[in-house]
């Protein structure tokens, strides 16, 4: 299971009373088609304060947004495309990632030689 957004992400893009939301979210998980319903604690703020809420599939999302309203639907619909592109796109990697890359590739190689050697000078035949 691929979980996709979070039931706040949902109510502050639309203005949704998150506890009234949570409540909503909670009666719907009572059915077994529903899927296991995943709380999370999150920060919600630049505080840092911590608050409750449900990480969403993308089919617990789709219907969750069904029973909140049409355009949320719709809304949650074009937001998860949207997301779902993002994902498809390659990443650009800078120098300093790229450099660090070889770097980890040389350190893995050169760990593999001394194991290698290490192994050969220490077999029986030796």
């Amino acid at each position: 299971m691929q979980y996709v957004i979070t039931l706040k992400e949902i109510t502050d893009y639309l203005g949704l009373r998150h506890n009234d939301s949570m409540s909503k979210v909670k009666r719907m998980a009572e059915s077994a088609s529903f899927g296991t319903l995943r709380e999370i604690r999150i920060a919600y703020n630049t505080q840092g304060q911590l608050m409750d809420t449900y990480l969403l599939d993308k089919r617990q999302m789709m219907a969750v947004s069904g029973t909140l309203s049409l355009d949320l639907q719709m809304m949650l619909v074009d937001r998860v495309n949207e997301l779902e592109s993002q994902l498809k796109k390659p990443k650009v990697l800078s120098k300093c990632e790229v450099l660090l890359m070889a770097l980890e590739l040389e350190e893995n190689e050169l760990d593999f030689k001394t194991r290698y050697w290490v192994r050969l000078l220490n077999s029986p035949s030796n």
